[in-house]
């Protein structure tokens, strides 16, 4: 067979369609198949033209398409042709072209290769409606999560149901959404809901609301979703517990399909919006239980507020005119019981007091000052207004300052120590063994807040942490939640150790929180309880020219002292830290040793200035580091600062130590700045500002009255004056310092419990502060408990004069005091005076025959004690000057029963050397003090000793 009969056969048998075409459509040749495509004779496909097999869209798209094959473009990829039969059926072909080119090149025909396509497209078209199904399912469960969502974060129906709209809207099938609610006044019917103002607008004009609406009752009704006739709207309610809170209807563009998928969506999106409704009601029942609960609280707030203030007032009348009365001429009897009256009525105002000032924040009445302060003396007055306490207790009690902490901050400085001093309490109080460590520091405040001052610009503001660690009891876990509710302590058995009420931390919580901070607590690592207070306060207007480091007294300090370098030698790392940090603030270099033998080694590799030594170290004790860094003459210009908890060291054994100064732990910062400037600079001590004398006509005394009071400043002056004396008055602890600092007074009259600086740290440093005879300094305390004699004393105290003051005790005070015997440099008077107190009037007298006593045993014990020495017996030792002690302690004889003491505490540390030490003192303060006690004796009862 021919090659030419080979193609013939193979294009008139193929299964596709073969047709040539000119640049017209028309044809040029056309295969068999193409004619049964198009279901016409074989001899009609010549005359049959490409336009003839489409549509009018066909048509277009085919004689664009010739155009471009003119122009040099020809299909290089199978199309896709939508064929119109002669009977006009369609089917859909696979159309494969290539052209056919003359000798230059250019096209002349097309050849065009046909294929049955329809199984395959009706496939496509299949999966692309799958595809479509799919896609709308997927679009319906995306808004069903996006309806959840919002029904998650919705705090009312109203809320999602403005949401839900939005979100249906949204969906490519729903051209319309309404919700409807039950009618108010419980008919049965539903009214529209509109979320939206302009939805009840267009509603107004569109005759398919009321239609609408009708679908909405009847879905109300059945309690079940129901379609229009057209069901291109769906109505279904929201229920919960058997009640319709609300029906939704929306409605589709035509057409709509897969109803049974969109009743399903429907109930999936009413349950959701069925548990905003459940979450309202429940929040709406809880809002209502707390509003009568804050109801109640506030009523009882504002009862407690108005009745503490309504005793108040008539109670200080009381107190006043109880005041007045006891300057009158009264009995003994009459005297007593308003005595009694005085101290019972300003106990229950104490108490009253406080039941007002927790009852103000309660009631959420708190209000806060804006001052500018510095917090480094604030932090020292807390310290030293619970030293004491601490003290008392051998607790070590530290503060300490980071040097990064602004010197002047902005804020309530009251209510700041008020929680300070609340939180160092209670850690005293709770805490037995160890000791106290308040630590301040600052963090970035992480939000800037507005300034404290409404009508100040802005200022910069940081966040003062104040931490106060302890080593005492702790809190029992089953405790700490329920710590800083009122009214709550850790223990509040009816066997219970500590006193209180349970109110100061809760008090102290709502003063932090008012400033912008918290009040936190955590276990303290091996054993106590670590209390954090923030506030977030401004960085103060600092004093001199701008200088950001803090007051004139600590710039002047780090001109003089800087570049000047300090040992610190301590065992405690966390005092060797903290001292480390005070000197820093003042630009002294440190370094420090943990004990005598490091701190040797340091002195011989460096230079220093200055050491500050602890007294109480294990093994070679402060005293034992200053013998030996006097020994060598290379140090005698080096300063020797002793620190110690001690209260009292003898000076010769200091002197013998070469020790240049000693201070009592805690050491306040103007303190050891003060001393650092006398050790290294020679600077003097302040002097005080020099004012004019005020003009005194004829006194038996100029008497300075401290108290914070202003009554019992009315009080105090009216007595005074009364009994001849003139005086001045000052409201606190500093003021009083600074009044005699300016001008001299014969006698102070000194209240114990005063706010800024306390009577007690008052007394210590005006006794600092003296350089000429002593002045003296009677305590007028309402604590009239065990102990408060002594610890006016050891503050420094002369007297001690219990709250109301009596006229006749008050006289007999003063006349002892600014006509002072020989004696009274010896013995403590107002011991003595006590004693006398116990006088009954009859018989001999309780104080003239303990004198009595002990004159004609003291020298035997003496002369026991001393063989006792010389024998090495330690338990003799302690005997005898334990019995000494206690007997001269109890006749006022302070010397002598202090010397006794320390005699007794080396016998009891086994050190009968020691003790042999201080027999010589012994020796002196014995004689001098049996001389006292004879002159007294002589003076008070002369007739006895006779």
């Amino acid at each position: 067979m021919e090659l030419s009969e080979l193609y013939r056969d193979i294009v008139e048998t193929s299964p596709d369609g073969i047709w040539v075409i000119d640049l017209e459509g028309r044809t040029l040749f056309a295969n068999p198949e193409i004619a049964r495509i198009h279901r016409i004779p074989l001899e009609d496909a010549a005359r049959l033209t490409v336009f003839d097999t489409l549509d009018e869209p066909g048509q277009e798209q085919f004689r664009a398409h010739l155009r471009d094959v003119r122009s040099g473009r020809v299909n290089q990829a199978e199309v896709e042709v939508h064929w119109v039969r002669s009977d006009g059926e369609p089917v859909w072909m696979l159309c494969r072209e290539s052209a056919l080119l003359d000798r230059d090149g250019e096209a002349w025909a097309l050849l065009h290769r046909y294929t049955d396509h329809t199984t395959q497209h009706e496939l496509v078209a299949s999966l692309r409606a799958s595809e479509d199904a799919l896609a709308d399912q997927v679009a319906q469960n995306n808004l069903m999560q996006a309806v959840a969502s919002a029904a998650n974060e919705a705090e009312t129906l109203r809320d999602v149901l403005l949401q839900a709209r939005h979100m249906v809207l949204l969906h490519d099938d729903w051209e319309r959404a309404r919700a409807f609610v039950p009618a108010a006044d419980g008919s049965g019917r539903v009214e529209p809901f509109y979320a939206v103002e302009g939805d009840a607008e267009a509603d107004r004009e569109d005759p398919f609301a009321a239609t609408e609406l009708e679908l909405a009752q009847q879905s109300h009704d059945r309690r079940a979703a129901v379609w229009d006739e057209r069901r291109l709207t769906i109505a279904f309610p929201v229920v919960l517990d058997e009640d319709v809170y609300a029906v939704i209807a929306i409605t589709s563009a035509p057409p709509l399909w897969r109803f049974e998928l969109i009743e399903s969506m429907a109930g999936r999106v009413a349950e959701q919006l069925a548990r905003v409704a459940w979450r309202e009601r429940a929040q709406r029942e809880l809002s209502q239980a707390r509003d009568a609960a804050e109801e109640a609280s506030r009523q009882k707030s504002e009862f407690l507020a108005t009745m503490s203030h309504e005793i108040r007032t008539p109670l200080n009348g009381v107190i006043g005119l109880n005041d007045l009365l006891l300057r009158t001429a009264l009995s003994l009897e009459q005297q007593r019981l308003s005595t009694g009256v005085q101290v019972a009525s300003r106990a229950l105002l104490g108490l009253i007091n406080d039941i007002l000032d927790f009852s103000k924040i309660e009631a959420g009445r708190m209000e806060l000052e804006h001052l500018d302060f510095e917090i480094r003396p604030l932090l020292e007055q807390v310290a030293g207004i619970l030293n004491e306490a601490a003290r008392d207790k051998g607790l070590d009690l530290v503060v300490s300052c980071h040097p990064d902490v602004p010197a002047v901050l902005g804020g309530d400085p009251t209510r700041l120590a008020q929680v300070v001093t609340n939180l160092v309490s209670n850690a005293v109080k709770f805490t037995e063994r160890g000791g106290v460590i308040v630590r301040a520091t600052t963090a970035p405040v992480e939000a800037e807040a507005e300034s404290g001052e409404p009508d100040g610009p802005p200022r910069e503001q940081v966040q003062l942490q104040v931490s106060v660690g302890d080593t005492g009891v702790g809190v029992p876990q089953t405790k700490v939640e329920d710590l800083f509710d009122p009214f709550t302590q850790a223990d509040s058995s009816t066997t219970r150790i500590y006193g209180g009420t349970g109110l100061g931390l809760a008090i102290s919580r709502e003063i932090v929180e008012a400033m912008g901070g918290s009040l936190s607590y955590a276990p303290n690592f091996g054993g106590g309880s670590i209390f954090t207070a923030t506030f977030v306060l401004d960085v103060g207007n600092q004093d001199g020219a701008g200088d950001p480091s803090g007051s004139t007294a600590d710039a002047h300090a780090r001109r003089a002292l800087a570049g000047r370098r300090a040992l610190v030698v301590d065992d405690n790392e966390t005092n060797r830290i903290i001292a480390r940090e005070q000197l820093a603030w003042w630009g002294v270099e440190s370094d420090e040793a943990p004990s005598v033998d490091e701190g040797l080694a340091r002195l011989g590799s460096a230079t220093y200035d200055v050491v500050l030594l602890d007294l109480a170290m294990p093994q070679q004790d402060g005293l034992d580091l200053a013998r030996q860094v006097r020994a060598d003459h290379a140090n005698d210009d080096l300063r020797l600062l002793m620190l110690t908890s001690v209260t009292t060291l003898p000076p010769e054994q200091l002197r013998e130590a070469g020790v240049d100064e000693v201070l009592a732990k805690p050491v306040l910062s103007s303190v050891l700045r003060s001393t650092l400037l006398r050790l290294l600079v020679d600077e003097p001590r302040p002097e005080a500002v020099s004012e004019p004398e005020p003009v005194r006509t004829q006194t038996k005394g100029h008497v300075l009255v401290v108290e914070d009071n202003a009554v019992n400043q009315m009080v105090a002056t009216g007595l005074l004056g009364a009994l001849g004396y003139t005086t001045e008055t000052a409201d606190d602890g500093l003021a009083a310092i600074e009044a005699t600092q300016a001008r001299d007074f014969d006698l102070i009259l000194m209240d114990v419990q005063m706010p800024r600086m306390d009577g007690y740290t008052a007394t210590r440093h005006i006794r600092e502060a003296e350089d000429g005879a002593r002045r003296p300094i009677i305590a007028m305390t309402a604590a009239a408990v065990e102990g408060e004699r002594e610890r006016c004393l050891e503050a420094g105290m002369d007297d001690f004069l219990t709250k109301p003051v009596d006229p006749k005790r008050l006289a007999e005070t003063l006349e002892r005091w600014l006509s002072r015997p020989a004696y009274a440099e010896r013995l403590e008077i107002a011991r003595l005076s006590e004693l006398r107190e116990l006088d009954d009037g009859v018989g001999p007298s309780y104080i003239d025959r303990a004198i009595g006593n002990f004159l004609r045993s003291a020298v035997s014990d003496a002369e026991a004690l001393t063989a006792a020495v010389s024998e090495g017996d330690p338990t003799a030792v302690r005997s005898f000057a334990h019995r000494m002690a206690g007997a001269a302690l109890n006749l006022g004889a302070q010397a002598l029963g202090t010397t006794a003491r320390e005699v007794e505490e080396r016998a009891v540390a086994g050190d009968v050397a020691g003790a042999a030490a201080l027999l010589p003192r012994l020796g002196a303060d014995l004689e001098a003090d049996l001389e006292a006690l004879r002159a007294y004796q002589r003076e008070q009862f002369p007739l006895r000793a006779l």
